[in-house]
């Protein structure tokens, strides 16, 4: 693909994900950036011809949320609050697992202009 992917689309498409403003999605520009960056590569030379550019920043916005999801569950211990004998726990697997099925339906969508990354040399 010659030209190179917009980080303000991928960015709204990351602000739909997250449900965040922008203020808040703009202090995780990193995740934005190496999410578009990491699909930029993985995209055929002739992805330019195909008319799925929705599609490609869609997968951007789930790479970067699912890097973000990530981040999340690495950094912070379960949230939870008491009440008597009700405890409520929140863990931030569930935001991963949904971030992953996201960007893998994503993957999915762009799959035809993606380089073939599945090629594995083995013993015959």
């Amino acid at each position: 693909m010659a030209d190179k992917l917009d980080l303000l689309k991928t960015l709204n498409c990351f602000i739909s994900l997250a449900q965040m403003t922008r203020d808040a999605a703009m202090k995780h520009i990193y995740f934005i950036e190496l999410a578009t960056n990491e699909i930029q590569a993985s995209l055929t030379d002739d992805a330019a011809n195909k008319d799925e550019f929705f599609a490609v920043y869609n997968a951007c916005g789930a790479l970067a949320y699912y890097k973000f999801a990530l981040s999340c569950a690495s950094c912070d211990d379960e949230q939870q609050f008491s009440a008597g004998d009700v405890t409520v726990r929140r863990a931030h697997g569930a935001k991963v697992q949904y971030a992953k099925q996201l960007l893998d339906e994503a993957l999915i969508a762009i799959s035809p202009i993606l380089k073939d990354k599945s090629f594995v040399f083995g013993i015959i």
